[in-house]
């Protein structure tokens, strides 16, 4: 077998939280971990959280979105999510644990690009 990486998976599940997007998210996570690695999923995106039902900026639906989903699929306790709202505030994940992270051997940045023309 080769060698366990620290691997941290930058997303959007919590921005978009549409099932397309969330299996964007997912089949990286979820194969990551299958093969072995030691997996984290960050998302620090900078933008407004969403929430369906209220259009506020409280980040409560995002925030238990994302750790249903990562809770489900074996990433309990190893994610973490930064609202843009409250920048001192992080969930998931502690500030420590965050910061260890960046000595990671792997960062892969999931990104949504779509032409400017479409």
């Amino acid at each position: 077998m080769t060698k366990q990486l620290r691997i941290v998976v930058l997303g959007i599940l919590g921005r978009t939280p549409v099932a397309g997007v969330a299996w964007q998210v997912l089949h990286y996570l979820v194969g990551l971990l299958r093969l072995g690695h030691d997996v984290y999923y960050v998302e620090d995106t900078q933008t407004w959280p969403y929430d369906r039902e209220t259009g506020s900026d409280d980040c409560q639906y995002t925030v238990n979105y994302i750790e249903r989903l990562t809770t489900s699929y074996g990433l309990t306790d190893r994610w973490a999510y930064r609202p843009v709202s409250q920048p001192q505030v992080l969930y998931g994940l502690s500030e420590a644990k965050l910061r260890a992270l960046t000595a990671t051997d792997v960062l892969l940045a999931l990104v949504i690009w779509r032409p400017a023309s479409l």
